[in-house]
């Protein structure tokens, strides 16, 4: 929990400290309050800094914004969120442009196209509905959080654990081969642990 007590003018940078009001204003607050309300005000204050005029700041200040909107949406994958995702990918879809990274910028006007263009309300909210995985219920299935991830990710996921087992010499052994990648893949987690790279960590 965060001291109930600001030092006056402790922070000042380029606009970037708390003025006496500000301050004051915490002050009268419960300690729960305020705590909520000094980290939404520095999370806007980081938002105003990102157009700074001093370079260093700035990009403490980008930095800041964008690690904090990759921790957001990891979260939102987690829980299967996909209207906090799709708002994401439309504000990086500007960095992704300016970085060069034409591949993902192109991604995201052609999934806004498609998705509030082409498809009808039904269409959209079945697809949003089909976003994710449940990929497990929580840390000691106690139903704590339940953990989603996207459907391309599982799949990327899961190819690679199909590469990991011995190579078919024909499609028939390949399909019956996938059926037990997850079981190959857990075994040797539980070999890793016991004999393997994990050994000393149990």
């Amino acid at each position: 929990m965060m001291a109930h007590t600001f030092e006056k003018c402790q922070l000042h940078a380029h606009g970037s400290s708390l003025t006496f009001e500000e301050i004051s204003e915490l002050e009268g607050m419960a300690p729960e309050k305020a705590a909520v309300e000094f980290c939404t005000s520095f999370s806007e204050r980081m938002n105003r800094l990102m157009d700074s005029s001093d370079e260093v700041l700035r990009a403490a200040a980008n930095l800041y914004c964008m690690a904090r909107s990759q921790r957001i949406f990891r979260n939102s994958t987690r829980v299967a969120d996909p209207l906090v995702c799709e708002r994401l990918f439309v504000q990086w879809a500007r960095p992704w442009q300016r970085k060069g990274n034409t591949n993902y910028f192109n991604m995201v006007l052609n999934d806004i196209d498609t998705k509030f263009l082409k498809m009808n309300q039904a269409q959209l909210l079945q697809m949003r509905m089909n976003r994710y995985v449940l990929e497990k219920k929580g840390a000691d299935n106690n139903l704590a959080f339940a953990h989603h991830q996207t459907l391309d990710g599982c799949m990327e996921k899961g190819n690679g654990q199909h590469k990991g087992l011995p190579k078919s010499k024909d499609m028939k052994t390949w399909c019956e081969k996938s059926a037990w990648t997850k079981a190959a893949s857990k075994a040797g987690i539980f070999v890793d642990d016991c004999y393997g790279v994990n050994y000393k960590k149990v």
